[in-house]
């Protein structure tokens, strides 16, 4: 690698290690999220500055083109990322079921109450239930 393209990797990653660092402090990212392209930008970082060190990286595994490397592991680095955002989406569909399940039965007390008392007749499943459904659900008082 020249000199020149030396240079402006260190630099495009310093940039980005910067922008990182600002999006973090700007609560733009959260910083359990910043960790993983810190590390991303680490390893770039040294792979800039060591010039020779991504050859012996690839060849020390069995690589024969070194930007195959760099492929390969921005690949594994997807596909980590896909299924850490599939974990998050999935707990946040959870929790977003929970707190409109809670909301209902919240919305339900509040409308047994203004009637002026708990009607013993329905249980807090049906009162779940018919929350749910928006045709069942009466409008709130205000």
């Amino acid at each position: 690698m020249n000199s020149t393209l030396q240079v402006l990797t260190t630099l495009v990653t310093l940039t980005f290690l910067g922008v990182i660092v600002r999006m973090v402090r700007a609560r733009q990212m959260r910083a359990k999220y910043s960790f993983l392209w810190m590390l991303v930008g680490a390893v770039f970082l040294v792979f800039s500055i060591v010039p020779g060190l991504l050859d012996k990286t690839a060849r020390a595994a069995g690589i024969l083109y070194a930007p195959a490397l760099l492929f390969l592991g921005a690949t594994l680095l997807l596909l980590f990322i896909a299924v850490h955002f599939s974990w998050e989406l999935s707990r946040i569909e959870e929790r977003s079921r929970t707190l409109t399940e809670e909301l209902a039965l919240a919305i339900a007390r509040i409308e047994q109450l203004e009637r002026g008392g708990v009607t013993h007749a329905s249980s807090s499943h049906e009162v779940a239930a018919r929350d749910a459904d928006p045709k069942l659900r009466a409008p709130l008082r205000r």
